[in-house]
């Protein structure tokens, strides 16, 4: 890790990894390994390892999160459940979901696809950083596995696909600490009727 590159790294303390469930537990600990491994990679300029570990730490977490909330019916079976799982937590944060909010009505009035700078524009003047948003890390993520596999990983690409990579994976260990889902959280998957059950009351009840 060099100064001018930072990758915030982020850690669990033992009695917070100790209150996991044994295969979240595991998962959380591997992705540390190989967010630690894919720095070293990138580091020696080994583009290809990079994505393959930078890939494993990010799918690593998320289906740490998923065991640990599996009681609630969250899955982690497929990609997808994966995708469905970060996407859900997006839009459960409160600053996101008026960010969304102001994007849509922004999105419609500045006509689709072809104002979209136009939109990002207006969202960075309001403060909104893609980098941050939970499901933007998992893309990078993502993007890091089709680059290993389409073999067509280079330096730049791999270098701030992994930064943001990083960063989902700290904010994934976050959800780490809770012992279930947020209320409204609801994992679904798009063109499927397969959902987890709508979480309410959990903060006083504990109950879905």
């Amino acid at each position: 890790m060099t100064a001018a590159d930072p990758i915030a790294f982020g850690s669990l303390a033992d009695t917070e990894l100790a209150a996991l469930p044994w295969q979240s537990r595991e998962r959380a600990v591997a992705s540390s390994v190989l967010l630690r491994k894919a720095q070293d990679c990138l580091e020696r300029g080994d583009w290809a390892q990079t994505c393959v570990y930078g890939w494993g730490a990010a799918e690593e977490i998320t289906k740490a999160v998923a065991g640990n909330w599996q009681d609630y019916g969250v899955v982690a079976e497929r990609w997808q459940d994966l995708r469905a799982l970060v996407n859900a937590l997006s839009i459960t944060d409160p600053n996101v979901i008026a960010t969304l909010e102001h994007w849509k009505s922004d999105y419609r009035k500045l006509g689709g696809e072809s104002s979209r700078q136009a939109l990002d524009d207006r969202l960075a003047a309001v403060g909104w950083d893609w980098d941050h948003f939970l499901a933007g890390g998992f893309s990078a993520a993502t993007n890091l596995l089709e680059a290993f596999q389409e073999n067509r990983a280079t330096e730049f690409t791999v270098k701030h696909d992994l930064k943001r990579t990083a960063r989902f994976v700290s904010q994934m260990r976050g959800w780490l600490r809770q012992p279930c889902p947020p209320e409204g959280f609801r994992q679904f998957h798009h063109g499927e009727t397969r959902a987890s059950p709508l979480i309410r009351n959990h903060r006083t009840t504990g109950t879905t």
